[in-house]
């Protein structure tokens, strides 16, 4: 999925796919709210030393919140 993630387009793609999978397994995930995501996604990106992450950073970011504890 994130090869898909050259591209604002590709990422989008990336985010839908997401979203697709969260609506048909939401109990997979180990942040299936928006706060808990959004928890997550802060640390995944602290994490980052990059200074300018490229899409495939920004697409792996969201899909590594998705299960970040």
């Amino acid at each position: 999925m994130l090869a898909q993630a050259t591209s604002a387009a590709g990422t989008t793609r990336v985010i839908q796919a997401m979203l697709d999978d969260l609506h048909r397994h939401p109990g997979e995930w180990e942040n299936h709210t928006l706060d808990r995501f959004l928890e997550a996604l802060a640390a995944v990106l602290e994490s980052h030393s990059t200074q300018d992450p490229g899409w495939q950073t920004v697409a792996a970011a969201l899909l590594n919140a998705s299960g970040y504890e």
